[in-house]
């Protein structure tokens, strides 16, 4: 399941796999060749060695994905790097060889060009000079940065080394597999509709759901179905939404309305023993409702 972002557009299909751009991808590139105070033309190799390379660390990841079966359904592209989404790995190694794919790929692109250096030595065209700062300078900055297990709260993506030292972790602690979470979360007290880019465009009444690291993705689609009397498909595009954003606000005719579905949704999570945030709004109160709401640690 994928969540078409704004800022974004499709470029192409690579193995039959949608591949996206974000608008600040040429950002990466560009700064490069700030940092190298370079020419024009070494701009523009510069930038196309620099995409390449990403390219080259998320082809590696979606090619691990489909060589273990995993379904891929977008390759994303952005100034700061990738994302490859695919279906959630089902045992450890799986999950540890592709998450270090692109990390793989970049070393041994590194390797080559050291090898091709050290017997052919440095190269002196301007194609040749850019391809090798990249393959080696950029490559290894980026290969240090990939490595550290980082991962912002409120982002629904960290680097591979949040991935691959949370899944090292919980094998020598022993504890049973489970795919690292990386949606975004905010502690359940958050108000989206006093965030910044949260609120639709005339928004006045609906309800608040926050994301978690228990609830079921099919549990929400299921019971947003139910009581929002929506399609599986707009369901699912709603989920995938407050999994990527930490949470998202629903509009609703009328605040009594919000109070009964927020109430219902509630009351649903809780009998299956989970606990999701989900509470009624009226944004000209700028508060949030007095019905039951249930609370959950992201």
């Amino acid at each position: 399941m994928t969540e078409k972002k704004t800022g974004t557009i499709r470029v192409g299909t690579f193995w039959g796999v949608p591949v996206l751009m974000h608008w600040s991808f040429p950002a990466g590139g560009l700064l490069i060749s700030f940092f190298l105070r370079a020419t024009p033309e070494e701009s523009f190799y510069l930038c196309a060695t620099y995409t390449l390379l990403i390219v080259l660390h998320e082809a590696a990841h979606a090619g691990a994905a489909r060589y273990f079966g995993l379904k891929v359904s977008s390759v994303e592209l952005s100034g700061v790097g990738g994302l490859c989404r695919c279906e959630l790995p089902r045992s450890f190694h799986v999950a540890l060889i592709f998450s270090s794919a692109g990390l793989a790929a970049q070393t041994a692109l590194l390797a080559s060009t050291l090898a091709w250096i050290g017997y052919f030595g440095q190269p002196t065209s301007t194609p040749g000079r850019c391809f090798a700062a990249v393959f080696t300078i950029v490559n290894s900055v980026l290969l240090v940065v990939n490595l550290i297990p980082a991962k912002r709260r409120r982002l629904h993506v960290g680097t591979d080394g949040h991935l691959i030292w949370r899944l090292i972790l919980n094998r020598i602690r022993q504890r049973p597999y489970a795919y690292p979470d990386t949606s975004a979360t905010f502690p359940p007290e958050t108000r989206l509709a006093r965030l910044e880019g949260f609120t639709p465009a005339g928004f006045t009444t609906g309800i608040e759901i926050l994301n978690d690291n228990t609830t079921p993705m099919e549990l929400v689609v299921t019971v947003l179905m139910s009581h929002l009397q929506i399609s599986r498909d707009e369901a699912t595009k709603l989920v995938i939404a407050i999994h990527s954003k930490g949470g998202l606000l629903i509009p609703l005719e009328t605040y009594e309305h919000a109070v009964r579905v927020a109430s219902a949704i509630s009351s649903d999570a809780e009998a299956k023993a989970y606990c999701l945030v989900c509470r009624p709004v009226d944004v000209q109160l700028s508060l949030p409702g007095n019905a039951p709401a249930s609370r959950s640690r992201p």
